[in-house]
């Protein structure tokens, strides 16, 4: 089913809205800091800004119990329901209450909070509450918070799925739309990541991090960990039609492939299920193989996930015709809501028919697929995406398409 993109809300750092973010891929720019650990070794991660919440006076004062997972999360879901039109939803004639809803999702939700409560149950041990119950509740108060601020009430989910949260809550978004369960939905992930917990176990666990991280340099490798949110909006195109809506873009194509045979390894079996993925999508979408302009990849900095890629790419997609594929995404490596960014990094290229330049070697016979330094023009009128789980084993995509497509 054919979803319209209606809205984009997002801030990482020191960077607030899709614009902003347009604008620092444009001059190469990034609000991410050199963080030096008890480890002895630096890692690059985006500076945990607080969010001005001066400009929400619907969150009132409950932002005093929210940690900054929730609080990015929620205000960035403000963000593309105003961009949507739909923060005030009393003035809505097309879009009642229960017609929205909000699938939200996070990967390492405050991971130091969350162990903490599992603590207590388990070292209490109280009668009345489970750590599932306890965790559960915790991922999903994004979701409500959300909920409560617009006022909706449609069909809300907490996703907590690994690295793979946005793809998966789009996913569940466009079942509940194509259900008529929903009929708008605020599809996003958000995370604030504690840096002296996760940090320094990747430094001694994922030997992939031990690295010098630059956004915009030919040294890409690892993942910076990121400190932020990322929300779009998707609604059914009737509906966007009916209430004079501004489509952003058009969601053709979703799919999830379990790759758990090939999990961490780089084979002949994992290259056959992106090629799989690949091919599923592109018929999907009803479009050709040669109609993909633009390949935005995988964001976890693992080699291997890149030579999978790559090499299904090369193996499916024809060359002479312009496609843009880099093995590293636009926005560059970043773990937790990377693959929301990545789609609105996507949607803005479809809007300004451009893609920002990028400092990396080209794969050897491909050169014409990569972009230089500067930022080119170019007609793009169908993306592809994709994303494998950092911690599963799951391969996803989707197919982002321009809105008259």
């Amino acid at each position: 089913m054919r979803l319209h993109v209606t809205g984009l809300g997002y801030s990482s750092g020191g960077t607030s809205g899709a614009d902003s973010l347009w604008d620092g891929l444009i001059a190469k720019s990034s609000s991410l800091r050199h963080h030096s650990r008890p480890s002895g070794k630096r890692f690059l991660s985006s500076v945990p800004a607080r969010v001005p919440l001066d400009r929400y006076p619907e969150l009132g004062r409950r932002t005093r119990y929210m940690d900054d997972q929730i609080i990015y999360a929620t205000t960035t879901a403000l963000d593309c329901a105003e961009a949507m039109s739909i923060r005030k939803l009393s003035s809505q004639d097309h879009l009642d209450p229960s017609d929205i809803g909000v699938i939200m999702g996070t990967a390492f939700a405050q991971i130091g909070f969350g162990i903490k409560q599992v603590m207590k149950v388990v070292e209490g041990r109280p009668k009345r509450i489970s750590p599932r119950t306890g965790m559960a509740f915790y991922f999903g108060s994004s979701v409500g918070e959300i909920s409560c601020a617009l006022g909706t009430r449609g069909e809300n989910c907490a996703v907590t799925t690994g690295s793979c949260i946005g793809s998966d809550a789009l996913d569940l978004a466009s079942q509940t739309i194509e259900g008529g369960r929903n009929r708008a939905v605020l599809v996003g992930a958000a995370e604030a990541v504690p840096l002296d917990l996760l940090v320094d176990y990747c430094a001694d666990s994922l030997t992939f991090c031990d690295t010098e991280y630059e956004p915009f340099s030919a040294r890409r490798t690892g993942f910076a960990p990121s400190n932020g949110g990322a929300v779009i909006g998707v609604e059914d195109p009737r509906v966007a039609v009916e209430r004079g809506a501004t489509p952003l873009a058009s969601v053709t194509a979703i799919g999830t492939l379990n790759a758990g045979r090939a999990l961490f390894s780089r084979d002949a079996r994992i290259d056959a299920e992106y090629r799989r993925l690949i091919t599923g999508l592109v018929d999907r979408a009803r479009i050709g193989l040669s109609d993909i302009d633009l390949v935005i990849p995988t964001a976890d900095g693992d080699p291997s996930t890149t030579d999978s890629e790559l090499a299904a790419v090369t193996g499916l997609l024809p060359t002479a015709r312009g496609l843009i594929y880099t093995p590293n995404p636009i926005t560059g490596y970043g773990i937790s809501f990377s693959i929301i960014t990545n789609i609105i990094t996507a949607v803005l290229c479809l809007r300004h028919q451009q893609v920002p330049g990028l400092a990396c070697s080209a794969a050897e016979n491909h050169e014409e697929w990569f972009v230089g330094d500067d930022t080119e023009d170019r007609t793009i009128r169908n993306v592809l995406i994709l994303h494998r789980s950092l911690f599963g084993s799951r391969i996803s995509g989707l197919v982002l398409s321009a809105a008259d497509g």
